[in-house]
């Protein structure tokens, strides 16, 4: 009996996909860029998924994202496509269990709009006009605060929690990220309404700062920072509490 060769195989059970392994195969374009191909092989060695797709999420539930030529759809781990999905691009996904998040996500862009998604497809919050995440992953949280992301619905910003909730409304001209402040025992975040700069800590309460500056631990280092977030000096040494 011949068998398939492959540029790479998986484990069994690998992916989420018991009895199934993922495998790969490369091909050539016509511009001659080498193109990888995913499918998967059942414990005969047989492929039972075929090798035809560019990507494929991990199982959840017996279902898994799929892309092929460019569009997006669930698939069972029979191969079957259940459902298309809507989405023109999605990203790779990000595990947030360490934010008490029940579910993997990843952003997904439809017409220009931005959502976050699971594994099985489902938007996790409405769309937006941008969705910055990347502010979860800052360290100046700690563990009993829930994170904020910046978000934009037209021209107005607010924030996201990492449970997917419109936590701070958009309702704000201009805002930037929370920073770690060394007046404030949580993080506070530069916002304007209007022509009016302020700096608000993550239930809305506006911080009162004498001189409108406050200093800020970016990348384990200090510097003084003024209401629109714009650094004015960087401290040489770390300061001590």
């Amino acid at each position: 009996m011949a068998f398939a060769t492959y540029k790479g195989i998986g484990e069994f059970g690998g992916h989420n996909a018991e009895g199934l392994a993922l495998v790969r195969k490369e091909s050539k374009d016509e511009a001659g860029n080498i193109q990888s191909r995913y499918g998967f092989i059942n414990t005969r060695f047989e492929e039972c998924i075929p090798c035809i797709y560019q990507r494929i999420e991990p199982f959840e539930r017996n279902y898994a994202i799929v892309e092929l030529n460019d569009k997006y759809a669930l698939m069972n781990k029979k191969g079957e496509i259940e459902l298309a999905l809507k989405y023109d691009k999605i990203m790779p996904f990000e595990d947030r269990d360490a934010f008490d998040t029940n579910h993997s996500f990843a952003l997904a862009e439809t017409n220009g709009s931005f959502t976050l998604i699971n594994r099985r497809g489902k938007a996790l919050c409405q769309e937006y006009d941008e969705i910055d995440y990347a502010d979860w992953e800052d360290d100046c949280w700690g563990d009993s605060y829930k994170r904020l992301a910046r978000i934009k619905k037209g021209d107005k910003w607010g924030y996201l929690d990492n449970n997917f909730y419109e936590d701070i409304h958009c309702i704000y001209n201009d805002a930037h990220k929370f920073y770690k402040s060394v007046e404030y025992d949580e993080p506070i975040a530069p916002v304007r309404l209007f022509a009016e700069w302020k700096w608000i800590d993550r239930n809305e309460d506006k911080k009162y700062i004498e001189d409108g500056t406050t200093i800020v631990e970016l990348s384990d280092k200090y510097a003084v920072m003024d209401k629109k977030g714009e650094i004015k000096k960087e401290l040489e040494e770390k300061l001590e509490n």
